[in-house]
């Protein structure tokens, strides 16, 4: 202000008000730039239960979590036909799927870790002398998966 001005009562409470202006304006331009760049912001990860054994998956979120420590994961675990709908719907940025899912042109896809897969029957099983076994065999058995 020039030297032996005053502000009015109403210049005051104006001032008051606009003082932290640039500030903030500064703070938020700084702000969108980290959610644009991917600093900060909401990713929405789906994940199937199984896929959740595989170390790659936890170990994969740790590593991000490190690298962006302002960016809020939300998890959801379901199976891959919701998730890849989610993802088409894009209420979902990112899903850790099993094996055998083949997406369509939208998807990017990448392996991420190949494990064996095995199985336990009783001897009983007409299944348990074969030494290799097509899942269609399986399809009316019921399955329980666990950690390795």
């Amino acid at each position: 202000m020039p030297h032996g001005a005053e502000l009015t009562e109403a210049g005051k409470a104006f001032y008051d008000v606009v003082k932290g202006m640039p500030a903030t304006a500064t703070r938020a331009v700084l702000a969108a730039q980290r959610v644009a760049r991917g600093e900060s912001g909401v990713l929405r990860v789906g994940f199937t239960a199984s896929a959740a054994f595989n170390s790659v998956v936890p170990g994969a979120i740790r590593t991000f979590k490190r690298a962006y420590p302002d960016v809020r994961l939300q998890l959801e675990e379901g199976n891959t036909t919701q998730l890849a709908d989610e993802l088409n719907e894009g209420s979902l940025d990112v899903a850790f799927l099993r094996p055998g899912f083949t997406g369509n042109e939208r998807f990017q896809l990448r392996l991420l870790s190949e494990e064996p897969m095995v199985i336990v029957l009783a001897e009983t099983h007409p299944a348990a002398a074969c030494k290799q076994i097509a899942l269609s065999i399986l399809k009316d058995e019921f399955f329980f998966t666990l950690p390795t």
